[in-house]
């Protein structure tokens, strides 16, 4: 595409040549004679006089630049959407049709360009949506519902009557319905609980490889739309998670939570069960949350507390070898005083 359609497509104001032809995206380090590239980090600055790209999408302030740029207030999602105009959006090219080598049921219902890959199972009563695309080795369960446009990846599961809204994500091994973790102890063993929930995943909601939400004990495990669960996240029984959250990886959220919108739980995070998480709250990597948290607030640690807290406690503990030497000379000279003023 030429550089000015690609400006005039992504929002942003072009300087210099608008009749380069640019073939392909790619990073500032990475990037050819051909292709476009984006400057959003300042720690990237440097690199604005080695890169070889014919064209940068860069913020609306900075320094003027002899290359011609894109000039735009979001500058990475700029560099997105030129990524998705130039490569698409890595969605599997597959034709409508049930494999050969598929199973589905004759009380299953599938949607208009459908496309079931090999080995996929699709049991009694379930619904498949329009257009929506089940890779191989996928199974979904007994009156499950999935919706319009949505990508399943090999190897996710969505069990029995479990329901995804439109346009989800589910990548290889995540699993939608697994039994809760939750037993009773009779005297003698682990009397476990039945699990006889559901879990609902509203519209764009994206769930990563090896991945686990749980169905609720009894009523349901929700996830709110347009929330994003990276890999090796594992969501608890009758947890809530508000809308355009996102859950890094290796986060665990114990049963009965509830996350408010635009929640962030970085890489690690472990919540305890039953807290209520508020509204655009931030939680730190490796951090472990045992009390609420209030909307808008950044915690972090373990047990994590609000970041400024953390970060002031955490500063002093670097100080404690040096305390704990001064403590000891003192202790040493007091101790040498008494000494000598004994009779």
């Amino acid at each position: 595409m030429r550089l000015a359609q690609i400006a005039e497509r992504i929002g942003g104001q072009l300087y210099g040549n608008p009749d380069i032809e640019i073939t392909g995206v790619a990073g500032i380090r990475e990037a050819g004679n051909s292709e476009l590239t984006f400057l959003a980090n300042p720690r990237y600055e440097a690199f604005m006089d080695t890169t070889r790209a014919a064209a940068v999408v860069v913020g609306l302030n900075g320094r003027e630049y002899d290359r011609p740029h894109i000039r735009m207030s979001n500058p990475y999602l700029g560099y997105v959407c030129a990524l998705r105009l130039l490569h698409g959006d890595g969605t599997p090219a597959v034709d409508p049709g049930t494999h050969a080598h598929a199973t589905v049921s004759a009380k299953a219902h599938l949607g208009q360009d459908v496309h079931v890959g090999a080995g996929s199972v699709i049991e009694d009563g379930s619904r498949i949506g329009d257009r929506t695309v089940i890779l191989p080795q996928v199974h979904v369960g007994r009156d499950a519902q999935v919706g319009q446009d949505c990508l399943l990846y090999p190897g996710s599961v969505v069990r029995e009557r479990c329901v995804l809204g439109n346009r989800v994500i589910l990548h290889c091994g995540a699993v939608v319905g697994s039994d809760g973790f939750g037993y009773v102890w009779d005297g003698e063993r682990h009397q476990k609980i039945p699990h006889l929930g559901i879990v609902v995943l509203e519209d764009d909601v994206e769930i990563g490889a090896n991945s686990a939400v749980d169905r609720g004990t009894t009523g349901e495990t929700r996830v709110g739309k347009g929330t994003k669960i990276d890999n090796l996240v594992q969501v608890a029984h009758n947890v809530r998670l508000g809308e355009h959250s996102l859950v890094c990886a290796q986060a665990g959220i114990s049963g009965s939570t509830e996350l408010g919108r635009r929640v962030t739980l970085a890489g690690q995070v472990g919540l305890a069960g039953h807290l209520k998480i508020g509204d655009g709250a931030i939680v730190g990597a490796q951090s472990g949350v045992d009390c609420d948290v209030p909307e808008k607030e950044f915690w972090f640690g373990y047990p994590a507390k609000d970041a400024r807290k953390a970060m002031k406690e955490y500063a002093a503990l670097g100080r404690l070898p040096e305390l704990l030497r001064r403590v000891r000379e003192l202790e040493a000279r007091l101790a040498e005083k008494e000494s000598g003023e004994k009779p």
